[in-house]
């Protein structure tokens, strides 16, 4: 008999997770779905998205399984729309998801070649070469690709990435479950006596306590 089978387990990155608020701060929302973001063209100087057909199917059917569903796809499936998203009883991403180490191969999920543009000195390293950047916080090095995202224009002032350090400000706690269906999204940076950062991080602190995530690249229509 495998223990599993007579005792319920809880995975904590840090001590800090046993203290974290139990209470949602509002009543459990609809289930909400985001799927098959509008990447919109691709752009030399930032990221590269394909487009993700078989996502559109996979909200399809669940749209099926839960009537009530607010499903956002397309131009619809914005960064700003997923931020906004306070307390679902279930919550559903189907896009690209990626991380970035601190070497200059900027090879993440699908579709995501690399980013050239740098961003303030603040957030980098200063060995990176020409060319290249490197994000400090393993936070930022790992996100979601969202509608817009291979402009860096998700509408108002989202740049249609979002990042673990972002999800951090999400109010998550009333949320049953947490499916990110996407490439890589259970992988991070190993940090000595915190534990993993990555999606999973900024998920827990939102207070998502239940998470459906991904250590490998996914093929679409699987």
């Amino acid at each position: 008999q495998f223990l599993l089978e007579s005792h319920h387990f809880t995975y904590l990155s840090c001590g800090r997770d046993l203290l974290f608020p139990k209470t949602p701060s509002k009543p459990e929302a609809l289930p909400r779905i985001f799927a098959g973001p509008d990447y919109a063209m691709a752009n030399p100087a930032g990221f590269e998205f394909a487009p993700l057909p078989g996502t559109l199917a996979e909200a399809e059917s669940l749209k099926q399984m839960m009537p009530r569903a607010q499903v956002f796809t397309g131009p619809q499936a914005t960064e700003g729309q997923l931020k906004a998203a306070t307390n679902p009883s279930l919550l559903h991403v189907a896009t690209h998801g990626f991380y970035l180490s601190k070497t200059p191969d900027f090879q993440g999920g699908r579709g995501l070649k690399r980013k050239k543009t740098a961003p303030p000195t603040s957030q980098t390293l200063d060995r990176s070469p020409p060319g290249f950047f490197v994000l400090q916080s393993p936070l930022l090095r790992c996100g979601l690709a969202m509608a817009g995202a291979n402009e860096l224009s998700g509408g108002g002032d989202e740049d249609g990435i979002l990042t673990a350090l972002e999800l951090t400000g999400m109010d998550l706690r009333g949320t049953k479950l947490l499916v990110l269906s996407a490439c890589e999204t259970g992988v991070g940076e190993i940090v000595s006596g915190e534990g993993v950062f990555g999606l999973r991080r900024g998920l827990q602190l939102a207070g998502a306590r239940t998470q459906v995530l991904s250590l490998w690249k996914v093929h679409d229509e699987a």
